[in-house]
């Protein structure tokens, strides 16, 4: 195992953990076997989610982890896989492949309208928390 300042490789095995930046179009050829992309609801298009996932083509067991705030933008990528976390979760969409967690605070019913617990209510935080 040798430590670079750009990534972790392991040299008899072919392997290496390594940072990717923002630019899609510098990700072409990549055989990934696993990625993690965090701030999902950062990226400004789907496109580096779609070259991590078309990477994975070759494997047999791919993994890919998004963590990630909400995020405010309803036609992003990240809003797209959150709402369809939500659909596997509560058994709308069957899929075994697929696993989400979702930490929020609930929907309530107040004066007639639907929305979330008051986040200053200290007591509620615990459902926004791992």
């Amino acid at each position: 195992m040798a430590l670079f300042k750009d990534n972790i490789h392991c040299e008899a095995r072919d392997q290496k953990f390594e940072p990717l930046g923002a630019d899609s179009d510098t990700m072409d050829g990549l055989n990934v076997h696993a990625a993690l992309i965090d701030e999902l609801h950062a990226h400004k298009t789907r496109a580096v989610w779609e070259v991590l996932e078309t990477a994975t083509g070759s494997r047999r067991q791919p993994l890919i982890i998004a963590i990630s705030t909400a995020g405010t933008d309803r036609q992003s990528v990240c809003w797209e896989k959150n709402d369809y976390t939500r659909q596997v979760l509560e058994g709308i969409v069957e899929d075994d492949t697929w696993f989400g967690i979702i930490f929020t605070l609930d929907e309530i019913e107040e004066n007639g309208e639907r929305k979330l617990e008051d986040w200053r209510n200290e007591e509620v935080w615990i459902k926004a928390k791992s």
